[in-house]
């Protein structure tokens, strides 16, 4: 009996000492990103569309969180007005799947300034343009902005070594 609970006692000690060996982290790590992109986008009450061309900057702190910027040109395709851009900024923030937008611009067709709210998706995009003193321009479009690269989750077994638990391969 006393050789019984001598190895009982001894594999509890082995075994609560493997398992305090057995610490699991996670690691967020962040990520940017820059992306130059075009598309196509239909202004409501436009008889033509337009040939967007832009960069979008992004930043992920978090794991489905997304921060960023947005610079495009929207150029109708019309032989009238072609030389009539859209310049827009834009600052952004959503998740990983939908941002956003919100920014300031200019119409070289109106020679005015414009405010303007949108929100991305994968390769889509839908807004509004607002134009001083009153013109609301309501938009959809297609583009290349596939989602934005979010921070990466990483699970870390620091003790057993090898790469159990769901780890991080060795570098």
């Amino acid at each position: 009996m006393n050789k019984s609970l001598t190895a009982l006692l001894l594999c509890s000690v082995v075994a609560c000492d493997a398992q305090a060996g057995a610490v699991v982290t996670t690691t967020l790590t962040n990520r940017n990103e820059t992306l130059a992109f075009g598309g196509i986008q239909w202004n409501f009450g436009a008889s033509k569309p337009e040939l967007v061309l832009g960069v979008r900057t992004t930043q992920s702190r978090h794991t489905s969180q997304v921060t960023g910027a947005k610079l495009d040109v929207a150029i109708p395709l019309d032989s009238k007005t072609w030389t009539m851009p859209t310049f827009r900024a834009m600052g952004l923030a959503g998740s990983c799947d939908v941002q956003g937008e919100a920014g300031l611009g200019w119409s070289f067709a109106t020679n005015q300034p414009l405010f303007a709210v949108g929100v991305q998706a994968p390769y889509s995009t839908a807004g509004l343009n607002y134009t001083v003193p009153n013109s609301f321009a309501p938009y959809v479009g297609v583009n290349s902005l596939r989602k934005p690269s979010c921070a990466l989750r990483t699970l870390d077994n620091g003790g057993g070594g090898g790469n159990g638990g769901g780890g991080s391969p060795p570098p």
